[in-house]
This record gives structure tokens, C-alpha cells and sequence, in this order.
């Protein structure tokens, strides 16, 4: 039960964390791009969002197939 719990939060946390960039990623496109370190940080933030969507379809897809196999089917 416990494990499952952490899975849970776990799942909740990473996501979380994705739409807050998403949210930063939005708030950056609408500042100018002047500034010196605002394109770096945004590539950076853009490849971080892109590894972090990775890692969260990776999770999902590894609870998806480990309960599908945990439960006999019907069939």
C-alpha cells in the first residue's frame, strides 16, 4: 500500500512539476527576447520539459503495463 502510495505522489509531483513549466514556458514567450540569458534559459527549459514529458509517458506506460499484467484478464 505504501508503494503505491509513493508511486501516486511520485506521478502527482512530475506532473505538477510539467505544467508549472508549461506555465513558465508561456509567461517567456510573451517577454521580449532581448535580455541576454532569456533565449538560454528557454532552450533549457525546453529541453527540460521535453525530458521531463519523456520520463512521465515512460512512467505511465510502465504503471499502465504493470497493472494490465498484474490483473488475469476476462477473456
Amino acid at each position: 500500500m505504501r508503494r503505491s502510495v509513493f508511486r501516486n505522489s511520485l506521478w502527482v509531483s512530475l506532473f505538477l512539476l510539467f505544467k508549472k513549466t508549461e506555465i513558465v514556458v508561456a509567461a517567456l514567450n510573451k517577454i521580449n527576447h532581448q535580455a541576454n540569458f532569456l533565449p538560454f534559459f528557454y532552450e533549457n527549459l525546453r529541453s527540460f520539459r521535453f525530458s521531463l514529458s519523456v520520463r512521465l509517458q515512460n512512467y505511465a506506460s510502465t504503471i499502465y503495463h504493470a497493472r494490465s499484467s498484474t490483473f488475469p484478464s476476462t477473456n
